[in-house]
């Protein structure tokens, strides 16, 4: 979670680009370096990427896992208590 970031401001930076965070302030540029900059392009798209798909995957996997195969209630422990009263006027 933090190696992406860092990977996407050194990929932009090593092309001498300026960083805006958020709007907020800038990140200075850095020298351009062009070793640097693919280095933290495969850090960035072939790895982080991935693994934070990687990452989504395995929790949506451990969800149905809980619900479906163990039934232990993990999900409805997580959930905020659902009010099911239905009001008729």
């Amino acid at each position: 979670m933090i190696a992406v970031p860092v990977s996407g401001y050194l990929l932009s930076a090593a092309k001498e680009r300026p960083v805006s965070y958020f709007g907020l302030f800038t990140l200075p540029a850095l020298p351009k370096n062009e070793a640097l900059s693919h280095a933290a392009d495969w850090a960035h798209v072939a790895v982080g990427q991935w693994l934070v798909y990687a990452l989504i995957l395995l929790h949506a996997l451990g969800t149905a896992w809980h619900v479906r195969v163990r039934r232990d209630g993990a999900l409805d422990r997580m959930l905020p208590e659902q009010n099911t009263q239905t009001w008729v006027v």
